[in-house]
């Protein structure tokens, strides 16, 4: 399950890094990836183009005022995680961003290169216009399900209430801040779906706060970092199936909130489901907005 809050805005300084590199303009080296399609009214193949972690920014005029997953936009953007594809390197019109296993759609969705950007795109589809969610429809059809997804607010979380949801975990367990050690022990005890976006444990444990519970050696529960920017992280809960019920992602999240808090980063959390609103209620969330999120059934 992965827990995260989108937000219509984001830092001075994460705005002024990506508009920065935006206004490079020319990019400096990329590469073809392997889907082509044809433009109208020009003779010849054009490709869609896989731009390097460098040239990211490029497309961010392309998804300003995007609310919907902008902590995954601008991970991004900032070179985070994630990748981008565009329709063309030096002046893209239309652009998907891939993040964990979600992809996400900018600019003029009426291009041929569109159509092939939402053809290839992986199982969770966000569309932030009516224009990209009319050409999803058509390009993929009976292949896509929906479901609600709801936002939450941070800004009502209260400390004191957040320390006593984190004392009620139970006796003979602990939590622990992660590492990259106890990532990795994490990822091997309750699954790889810990690490969200990143690539490693590594990768997280440098880029983003988390945290664990431990019975014995065995990591059973953790709040990580799914994905994570200059301003926030999205929340992902995972416990492992033998250890559900018993208080330990409420008393870890706790924890995780607690010290984004400490460092001023945004906790960010989205349910899609009926568990993890619940959740994010008892934590102190308050419901912001909900929008239908699409999937690939097949």
């Amino acid at each position: 399950m992965r827990c995260c809050r989108t937000s219509s805005c984001h830092s001075k300084e994460c705005d002024a890094g990506v508009r920065g590199r935006a206004a490079r303009g020319k990019v400096e080296s990329r590469h073809l990836s392997a889907f082509s399609c044809t433009k109208r009214g020009q003779e010849g193949v054009q490709h869609l183009v896989s731009l390097e972690s460098n040239e990211f920014g490029i497309v961010a005029p392309l998804f300003e005022g995007h609310r919907l997953k902008r902590i995954d936009i601008d991970a991004t953007l900032e070179g985070v995680t994630g990748s981008v594809i565009v329709d063309n390197a030096q002046s893209p019109d239309a652009a998907r961003i891939q993040s964990g296993g979600y992809s996400l759609f900018g600019g003029d969705s009426r291009l041929s290169e569109s159509e092939e950007l939402l053809r290839k795109c992986s199982r969770s589809i966000v569309v932030e216009d009516k224009r990209w969610e009319e050409r999803m429809i058509q390009v993929q059809g009976d292949r896509i399900g929906k479901f609600v997804r709801h936002e939450f607010r941070s800004d009502p979380l209260d400390p004191d209430h957040l320390q006593e949801m984190r004392s009620r975990l139970p006796k003979d367990y602990i939590i622990q801040e992660l590492d990259t050690d106890l990532t990795g022990r994490a990822v091997n005890d309750i699954g790889e779906i810990c690490l969200g976006a990143f690539g490693t444990p590594q990768d997280q444990a440098r880029s983003a706060p988390g945290f664990c519970v431990l019975k014995g050696d065995l990591v059973v529960s953790a709040a990580t970092s799914a994905v994570a920017c200059s301003y926030g992280i999205d929340i992902q809960i995972t416990t492992h199936p033998g250890y559900r019920r018993l208080g330990l992602a409420t008393s870890v999240s706790a924890a995780l909130i607690l010290r984004c808090m400490e460092i001023s980063m945004e906790p960010h959390w989205s349910a899609a489901n009926d568990w993890s609103a619940e959740l994010a209620r008892k934590l102190g969330y308050v419901e912001d907005f909900s929008f239908v999120q699409y999937y690939l059934k097949f």
